[in-house]
């Protein structure tokens, strides 16, 4: 029998998960076809067709997504229709919730006989609490990023399982800052610090951190002279980064996988926009900072109904273990501001203690985050949701 899959993605994370994942199928189900609407990524895996491009769904921000209400509901249909026409065993669609979840739910709504699956929770820990009980009513499982959320969904009769995290696959353990450093003729003994800028994976976030991280260079510059700013980030901002940082000792790259991971390891301090890349920061064990700003509106909004502390995945996840505070430092909207990130910042360029603390940080996030089994996101699917040959 012949397996089919279509497997849905909205984000550039989601599309590395999704490539992983078809490997995964492609493996276990030699035959196996896929369809589904995914990235560049996920089409170099096996991915047969993307149904429109991922770019279509990455919008951001609760303000932002309300003038393109009826663009995505024509795509739920337009996506729903062509599910329907494909005739999968499973639809397994990755984060991006807004739209993801409402493809799966219009599956139940029409009795479409596919299984339908989840892969990263709905933050219920967060905000919106009652969403537990709301997806378990059209889910057939879910798959979770972090050991604390599957019973949350458990208790509401859903199937839900701790699949690991993909940062600890992503090649981050094995990257070397020595690769990085060969490749940029830096010498290792007599190198400047380095500090990394991690500007964000969509527009608005960069035309937040651009001026506030022209502003720190320059200070840092004048603190430390030679300084190395080194901008990972994606192919289609490169230009842009070279624009507004030109001058020397910069260095803007778009290298994925490994050698993304050995630019992060060596940075001897890092400023990072919230989100999956500070986590990346924290389990490659560099000291850094978390920063983020939002549309007024959204903010506004976002305070009223989120309860957690903290933005930074790791100080979650350590909070949840016993911390008591916020391990990693984060400067989030009224706080995001130059003079207040230096110090921080200049304290740990050149602070081997600095190294240790986040070295020991890492070590603890990555035994939080190892998967419990080697397949463990196809184990759950074929074993548990999938009904057998």
């Amino acid at each position: 029998m012949t397996r089919k899959f279509f497997v849905i993605a909205g984000e550039e994370s989601g599309d590395v998960v999704g490539a992983d994942l078809i490997r995964a199928m492609k493996s276990r189900f030699p035959d196996c076809r896929i369809n589904g609407i995914g990235g560049n990524a996920m089409l170099a895996a096996g991915l047969e067709d993307s149904l429109f491009p991922m770019s279509t769904l990455s919008v951001m921000g609760i303000v932002e997504i309300l003038p393109r209400i009826p663009e995505f509901l024509k795509l739920i249909n337009q996506t729903v229709a062509a599910i329907e026409g494909f005739a999968p065993d499973a639809v397994i669609t990755i984060d991006s919730p807004d739209f993801c979840l409402r493809v799966q739910k219009s599956l139940k709504n029409r009795e479409n006989q596919a299984k339908r699956i989840h892969y990263v929770a709905p933050t219920v820990w967060a905000w919106r609490a009652g969403r537990a009980k709301k997806i378990a009513q059209f889910l057939d499982g879910l798959m979770c990023l972090y050991p604390f959320e599957p019973p949350f969904f458990t208790r509401e009769g859903l199937r839900a399982a701790f699949t690991g995290h993909p940062v600890l696959s992503s090649g981050i353990l094995e990257a070397r800052a020595a690769d990085f450093l060969k490749h940029h003729g830096i010498n290792p003994v007599e190198k400047p610090p380095i500090i990394g800028f991690l500007c964000g994976s969509r527009s608005r976030e960069l035309d937040f951190s651009i001026p506030l991280y022209q502003k720190i260079l320059t200070q840092l510059r004048q603190n430390f002279p030679g300084i190395i700013a080194v901008f990972p980030t994606l192919p289609r901002f490169g230009e842009r980064l070279r624009r507004e940082f030109d001058g020397g000792n910069v260095i803007v790259t778009h290298e994925t996988g490994g050698a993304k991971f050995a630019a992060f390891k060596a940075c001897d301090a890092a400023i990072a926009v919230s989100g999956t890349v500070a986590l990346e920061l924290a389990v490659a064990g560099v000291p850094h900072v978390l920063t983020y700003k939002m549309n007024g509106i959204s903010w506004s909004i976002a305070k009223l109904i989120i309860h957690t502390k903290f933005a930074h995945l790791g100080n979650i996840l350590l909070n949840n273990i016993g911390e008591n505070g916020a391990v990693y430092q984060e400067f989030l909207q009224g706080q995001a501001r130059a003079d207040l990130i230096l110090p921080a910042l200049t304290q740990m360029l050149g602070n081997p203690q600095s190294q240790k603390e986040f070295a020991d940080l890492s070590r603890q996030l990555i035994h939080l985050l190892r998967p419990p089994s080697p397949h463990p996101m196809i184990d759950f699917i074929e074993s548990v949701i999938l009904p057998p040959e």
